[in-house]
């Protein structure tokens, strides 16, 4: 005889949310609902809800650290940010080649202010 599958509540479903936008890894929230490891990831298989609960929780809360991260990066006040993001997602990289064979754009950029730098920035990214 066929083992009956557990249930979620929707009550379940939204604290596995809240839990995944936390970071929680698939371990804990299985721990926190009281299966296995492996049965959990069968339900997030079986049951879509499930899936597109902890799907979304880690979504919404990667999408708040980015909007923080975008916000310390283009105040003007978070110089190290503000190069992390222009690395990070404007595949800027510390290469001394392309400014070697190009010493105006080089003194140009050298001496733009921080204000004008992040403006342009803005402009790229939108």
């Amino acid at each position: 005889m066929a083992k009956e599958r557990r249930k979620y509540t929707p009550e379940e479903i939204k604290m596995l949310e809240r839990y995944a936008g936390l970071g929680a890894t698939h371990k804990q929230m299985a721990h926190i609902v009281g299966v296995c490891l492996r049965a959990f990831e069968q339900h997030l298989e079986i049951y879509p809800e499930l899936r597109a609960a902890v799907d979304v929780g880690a979504a919404h809360s990667a999408m708040q650290v980015m909007q923080t991260a975008f916000t310390m990066a283009t105040s003007g006040e978070q110089p190290a940010m503000t190069i992390f993001w222009l690395k990070t997602r404007c595949q800027w990289r510390e290469v001394k080649e392309p400014l070697a064979e190009n010493p105006d754009k080089a003194d140009k950029i050298k001496s733009m202010p921080t204000s004008e730098l992040i403006k342009l920035v803005k402009e790229k990214v939108g």
